[in-house]
């Protein structure tokens, strides 16, 4: 029993803690791939309320050799069949700045719409559906739009409200359609997408000296931080769990050294000297190592990975779980280093036996 216990809690660590390296891995990824939360574009630019500030900034944008595309947008709650979500509203600009999509497309005309995946879910949605949208302001004329993809959403800095799972995207002149007085639809910044082959970091301070205060670099959405803060939840319940199978391992090797004390007398009356009998109960405990490895490595893979993608799921984003290889490995390698560490003690007592005074007990 001590055995079967040991090997169980052995395998619960093993599992936890490579359940722990796998979710760990794949948030650092999130967190390093901004495009993963909906960031597409390299910066934000300006915070725009009169229409004469966009235009100098369109027209800075153009001449600014190091930016190779951009696009006008404002986030703004709308009413989507009843219920309120943020959106962010697009307007074409200089060459391309795709976003991040799920399934389907993005909205090219006034009578399209793309959604998140928790709003679609919310609204219940699907791909080809048609929703009715109206502004806040009441008074106004809802208009039919066809939703034609899903997508990743980021609003940066400008409305946190936006989350990579929570929002909308449609063209600007559905706005207008709302607000078809002159100059009432402002953008309220650009996305901007540098050149590749330029220095990025001259190119944003140049931009900064252009747009003094409003340049805003990639920002994870606050869900993401909030789960950062607490990613080391998993490492420490792996730690403990792997403390008490430490526990069961010790009470295991300990229990079968006093077990087997007439076995090991008769090894060593067979002529094992007493490191050969240490080598004993240290290739039990190797033999320990391997079956929770075996059992657990395994399944904490699969456990990581499908808590990874539950989370992502809730959070909206895309972002493939990670099998941290160095990792797993050095989880492996670390079980079997540690049961025979733990082996030296009950070992170096098993080699103390002596045959004579265990054999005539028995």
């Amino acid at each position: 029993m001590p055995v079967r216990t040991a090997i169980i809690g052995g395998a619960a660590a093993v599992c936890a803690l490579a359940a722990a390296s796998v979710f760990g891995a794949s948030l650092a990824r999130l967190a390093a791939t901004p495009a993963a939360y909906g960031w597409t574009w390299d910066l934000s630019v300006g915070n725009f309320t009169h229409p004469a500030e966009v235009r100098r900034a369109a027209g800075v944008l153009d001449a600014f050799p190091m930016v190779s595309s951009y696009r006008a947008t404002a986030p703004g709650p709308l009413l989507i069949d009843g219920n309120q979500v943020e959106v962010l509203i697009f307007e074409r600009g200089r060459g391309t700045v795709p976003l991040q999509l799920l399934d389907g497309r993005e909205p090219v005309r006034p009578d399209e719409i793309a959604l998140g995946p928790m709003t679609m879910r919310t609204l219940g949605k699907h791909l080809g559906d048609t929703v009715a949208v109206a502004p806040i302001d009441p008074g106004k004329a809802s208009q039919r739009l066809r939703v034609v993809g899903q997508l990743v959403l980021s609003a940066g800095p400008l409305d946190t409200a936006i989350a990579p799972g929570k929002g909308a995207v449609v063209d600007f002149e559905v706005l207008r359609r709302f607000y078809p007085e002159p100059d009432a639809a402002v953008p309220q910044a650009f996305f901007v997408r540098l050149d590749p082959a330029v220095d990025h970091t001259q190119a944003v301070d140049s931009l900064q000296r252009s747009f003094p205060g409003t340049v805003v670099r990639p920002l994870p959405h606050p869900d993401i931080t909030n789960i950062q803060r607490v990613v080391y939840l998993p490492g420490l319940l792996s730690t403990l769990v792997a403390l008490l199978a430490l526990g069961t391992v010790i009470h295991a090797l300990v229990s079968s050294v006093r077990r087997r004390r007439r076995d090991l007398a008769v090894l060593k009356t067979l002529g094992f000297l007493p490191r050969q009998v240490s080598a004993t109960v240290a290739c039990q405990a190797t033999a320990f190592a391997a079956a929770a490895v075996l059992a657990g490595l395994p399944a904490g893979v699969a456990v990581g990975r499908w808590a990874w993608r539950l989370v992502a799921d809730q959070l909206g984003v895309v972002s493939e779980p990670v099998v941290p290889s160095l990792q797993t490995l050095a989880v492996a390698g670390g079980a079997v280093v540690v049961a025979n560490l733990i082996a030296i003690g009950p070992g170096w007592a098993a080699g103390r036996l002596r045959p004579a005074i265990v054999l005539r007990s028995e």
